[in-house]
């Protein structure tokens, strides 16, 4: 054999017995990964879980290129769940990645009974209910694939169920500095005879990171229902249930933005159109905001929240204590503003407005001697259309005129269109709104101890007994 040849087989068979060896020595390190990681999440969940939810490590075997594990999901020292978790690493996964886990939810014998009993068969066709898929990188970093699959059976054969599963994903870098995630259910319906709840589709999205060293964090996450459908046409929910009730394009959203020194949030609700019995309501939003908060401010705040949830026995106000007035300060620096910037609400009969801002404008940052007529500007403005406000205050009166059975139903329409009438014009005279262009408009206005309404002094004597909602 010549050298060459004999080096490349040297060369060959410790390349194999480093990658064997570094598989080992990789397994080795993975298994104390493992067992920190899920120590990690044990602590997390007693810091914050009200009912000592845990989870531990039931067993842990390992192999030269996988391993096998189970972990115990705990509620009061009871054993809940059990997951059990394949996995591979070093060669075990050609060396790709540290390792990768497939995690199995195992459905307690109870439920599966009860579920047999139930539907006539295993549930999920006897696949796992929830299974995680985790890819972890060289540097700490994870990928995380979750699915749990579609079933639809008749409980007892008589309530139908479909339920659309779960897909989604979250990756995070190794300190979990920056976390992005997208996970949706596709639906669920229920069927019992003539009566049916539909759930749509229901998605989270997000991507948020930890600016620096901060312990808060940036960024923007969703939280969506496509629709909400419920009729009840028989039964006991007929009478106990508002029929027909249906939602759609429910949101709620968060925007949280450093900028330099300060921090901007928004928190929006909306609804693409709902309805019920009494009204339809084809879109409404609210948005609230809090403005030119100190970073450094909520940087401390944040800490001391994450402190006192990490130590035994120890309230949020055990941890503040003695720091209120410092870190009230801070806050004010910036001069903050907490705002509901939008809040509409549109229905066939008409539309209405909102807006409002509460401003700190003092320059004294003593909080014991902060003075709210002196250091807030507060402005409101709303705005409603004739027709609208002129509906809601018919239904009103129509309540309060049914009460007497001696009138026609033709004498109480006039009765309410006259009242309703009267009723506005009042509100135009005492100057509560102004009219343009359709619109009921009210601004209010409050700084320096002076409050204002349409840019004129308020007087409460003389818009006395206005919303009293009694007729004449």
């Amino acid at each position: 054999m010549s050298r060459s040849l004999k080096m490349v087989g040297v060369t060959v068979v410790l390349a194999g017995l480093l990658a064997v060896g570094g598989s080992y020595a990789v397994g080795v390190f993975f298994k104390k990964d493992f067992q920190e990681r899920v120590e990690r999440a044990n602590r997390w969940l007693q810091t914050r879980s009200i009912r000592n939810i845990g989870v531990q490590v039931e067993s842990y075997d390992s192999g030269l290129f996988s391993a096998t594990a189970r972990t115990r999901v705990t509620l009061e020292s009871e054993t809940m769940l059990t997951v059990k978790h394949d996995i591979r690493h070093g060669l075990g996964t050609g060396l790709a990645s540290f390792g990768t886990i497939h995690s199995e939810v195992e459905l307690p014998q109870g439920l599966s009974e009860v579920a047999r009993a139930l539907f006539g068969g295993e549930l999920f066709e006897g696949k796992a209910p929830f299974t995680v898929d985790s890819a972890i990188g060289w540097t700490g970093g994870k990928r995380l694939r979750i699915e749990s699959p579609r079933f639809a059976g008749k409980a007892r054969g008589v309530m139908g169920i479909d339920w659309g599963g779960i897909d989604g994903e979250i990756t995070m870098d190794s300190g979990h500095k920056n976390i992005a995630w997208r996970i949706e259910a596709p639906g669920l319906s229920m069927t019992d005879g003539k009566n049916k709840v539909e759930i749509g589709r229901l998605y989270t999205t997000g991507d948020t990171v930890r600016p620096g060293t901060r312990y808060f964090r940036v960024g923007q996450m969703e939280l969506g229902l496509d629709k909400f459908v419920a009729h009840m046409e028989e039964g006991k929910l007929r009478r106990d249930f508002p029929d027909p009730l249906e939602m759609e394009n429910l949101k709620l959203s968060s925007d949280i933005r450093e900028n330099g020194e300060t921090i901007d949030s928004a928190l929006t609700f909306s609804i693409g159109k709902s309805l019920t019995e009494e009204v339809a309501v084809d879109e409404a939003k609210w948005t609230f905001a809090v403005e030119n908060l100190d970073a450094d401010a909520l940087d401390t705040l944040t800490r001391i929240i994450e402190t006192s949830w990490q130590e035994d026995g120890k309230t949020l106000a055990d941890a503040l204590k003695g720091q209120e007035s410092t870190l009230a300060s801070a806050l004010l620096r910036h001069k903050p503003v907490i705002a509901l910037k939008e809040a509409s609400l549109r229905l066939a009969q008409g539309e209405f407005r909102a807006s409002a801002r509460v401003s700190y404008i003092g320059e004294n940052l003593d909080l014991d001697r902060f003075d709210p007529e002196r250091d807030l500007a507060i402005d409101v403005e709303c705005s409603v259309s004739r027709t609208l406000l002129a509906y809601l205050i018919g239904l009103e009166a129509s309540k309060q005129m049914a009460i007497g059975d001696a009138q026609t139903e033709e004498a109480l329409k006039a009765f309410a269109t006259q009242f309703v009438d009267q009723q506005i014009n009042e509100l135009m005279n005492k100057g509560i709104f102004v009219e343009k262009d359709g619109l009921l408009i009210a601004t209010l206005h409050f700084q320096d101890k002076t409050l204002t309404l349409n840019g004129k002094p308020w007087n409460e004597e003389e818009a006395g007994g206005l919303f009293s909602g009694r007729l004449p």
